[in-house]
């Protein structure tokens, strides 16, 4: 279903309709988002990152949202004006983060999406709340086999991998190199040909 959303140019908001508060603010900000694209490019605003991903409808929901506010423009050979951030934080959802892509990856509307957006699709990797979820040792494992199973679903499809962490743990990083992740001293950028 939402899939054929997406793909359909028929618009979902009505202005006849109201809207909750929360509904009303995701709208304006979209529409913000489409204005500051206007003015100063896409690359003012290149990302949406969804927070607590953990299925395929969490990307294709957003999706359906930039599309009503004109920031996904359907059709034979559509066009995405941000990247579709999915943003892994439980050691739970770490441990099917490939799972979720490569769901993902399988959608032939979501290849064309990423084909407009130069074939890359960005991830990333919640260590902050995984820590909290698992304790330092399971989610600094996790983290790492998240990796190496993301990998596992790229040879077909193009990624580029983002370890995520929050200003604090960078702050760790910075001032101790010896207490970083070592997840965060790996090559975190793999790409290969989305064709």
């Amino acid at each position: 279903m939402l899939l054929r959303e997406i793909a359909t140019p028929r618009p979902l908001v009505s202005p006849h309709l109201e809207y909750s508060e929360e509904t009303t603010e995701l709208l304006r900000t979209l529409d913000a988002t489409k204005r500051i694209h206007r003015r100063f490019g896409r690359e003012a605003l290149p990302n949406y990152v969804i927070s607590m991903s953990r299925s395929p409808s969490d990307l294709l929901e957003v999706a359906v949202l930039l599309k009503e506010a004109g920031l996904l423009k359907p059709g034979p050979t559509p066009d995405l004006a941000v990247n579709v951030v999915p943003l892994f934080e439980t050691i739970e959802d770490l441990r099917d983060c490939a799972n979720i892509m490569e769901q993902m990856f399988s959608f032939p509307l979501w290849k064309r999406l990423l084909a407009s957006r130069n074939n890359v699709q960005e991830v990333m990797l919640g260590y902050s709340d995984s820590n909290k979820d698992g304790g330092f040792l399971t989610s600094n494992w996790e983290l790492y086999k998240a990796e190496l199973s993301l990998v596992s679903v790229l040879p077909s499809t193009a990624l580029l991998f983002d370890c995520f962490t929050d200003a604090a743990a960078r702050l760790v990083a910075a001032e101790a190199p010896a207490t970083t992740p070592f997840w965060r001293n790996r090559l975190a950028v793999w790409t290969a040909n989305c064709a």
